[in-house]
């Protein structure tokens, strides 16, 4: 998840409206595959287009298209330096406010290697601030973790705008494997029909308040 909270710097006015985080694995019998990250924020692109057409919010500098187009690209050149990461792909929608980046990987160790080096990127470190794992991988089971740090919030110091916002934006997981489901571990999640797929829907406030998770150990 720490790759999508960094994936824009449109922080600034996310608690202005809904959006969704998701993130989604096409995982392989043999542990390679593709990730694709999206930052949805269509539920909010009325507000979004006025405050870049305005060039602030609250006082502060909203991101330009210029800015943002920039942002997206070196993403891209950072991601696809990463070992094991290849074919990097991304897509930006100024119209809706959609953006994507997404890529092949050779094995999951690859991947949360990257996930880590984009992280220290957006941040301008010459090195990783942190190993996190976010994922995990052996013939029988499939894992998303969530140890690293989320930053809680103190919801008595939020508007009731903002407190509503936090409880409708999503953050999306859909993994999808050769193999099929047997069983896992996030009561939350649901699994489809042909049990080939898992699909997890958490909501940013539960995230930022500490009760909601994106963890979930996945069986075949």
């Amino acid at each position: 998840m720490h790759i999508l909270l960094r994936f824009l710097p449109f922080y600034l006015v996310l608690l202005t409206g809904c959006f969704e985080l998701r993130e989604e694995v096409d995982l392989r019998a043999d542990g390679s595959g593709r990730f694709t990250f999206t930052l949805n924020m269509s539920e909010s692109k009325s507000n979004l287009a006025t405050y870049m057409r305005l060039g602030t919010f609250n006082g502060k500098e909203v991101p330009t298209r210029e800015d943002i187009a920039e942002e997206v690209a070196f993403l891209k050149k950072t991601l696809a330096a990463c070992k094991g990461i290849s074919e990097v792909r991304t897509f930006s929608n100024f119209e809706d406010f959609i953006f994507s980046i997404g890529g092949q990987f050779d094995n999951v160790q690859n991947l949360n290697a990257a996930m880590d080096r984009i992280s220290a990127a957006m941040n301008r470190d010459s090195e990783p601030a942190g190993q996190f794992r976010s994922f995990g991988y052996s013939p029988n089971v499939f894992r998303r973790y969530f140890d690293y740090p989320v930053e809680l919030m103190d919801y008595s110091e939020l508007t009731t705008l903002q407190r509503y916002m936090l409880e409708q934006a999503r953050v999306v997981s859909i993994y999808r494997f050769q193999q099929s489901i047997r069983d896992f571990s996030n009561p939350e999640a649901e699994i489809a029909p042909n049990r080939r797929a898992i699909k997890l829907e958490v909501t940013v406030g539960s995230l930022m308040k500490g009760g909601g998770t994106m963890a979930n150990s996945i069986a075949f």
